[in-house]
């Protein structure tokens, strides 16, 4: 559970499970930064890469910003104002995971990413 400044309880699963359900969308974790709520999001790139066959790399950074902005305004449509999304950033690789399958969030608070290489979602 995230508590935002305003008091409001968030349970990050509930819009994760929004978020997941997009075609494009492998899994996906929200966490609080600076107040404010961030999805990052682990793309289905065996897709993307079908879908962008045959473009530069530009236009493939374009479809997946694309995706992202398309994510966040289809789940914010979906929660009240307080508890939703500031941002969808690109996690470029599986999220680590515990024996149980489930994603160790601990590792993905804005302390522990804060020696991130400067590309958000990504870890050294």
């Amino acid at each position: 559970m995230i508590v935002l400044s305003h008091g409001e309880n968030i349970y990050p699963e509930a819009i994760e499970e929004k978020i997941n359900a997009f075609q494009h969308v492998v899994e996906s974790l929200v966490r609080e930064r600076d107040n404010r709520l961030e999805a990052l999001v682990y793309l289905d790139y065996e897709l993307i890469d079908a879908e962008t066959r045959g473009k530069d790399q530009a236009r493939q950074r374009e479809h997946i910003a694309g995706i992202l902005t398309e994510i966040k305004k289809q789940v914010n449509q979906q929660l009240p104002p307080y508890g939703q999304l500031a941002q969808a950033s690109e996690h470029r690789e599986p999220f680590t995971k515990t024996a149980t399958h489930k994603i160790k969030r601990y590792l993905y608070t804005s302390s522990a990413c804060s020696d991130m290489n400067g590309k958000k979602g990504e870890r050294r």
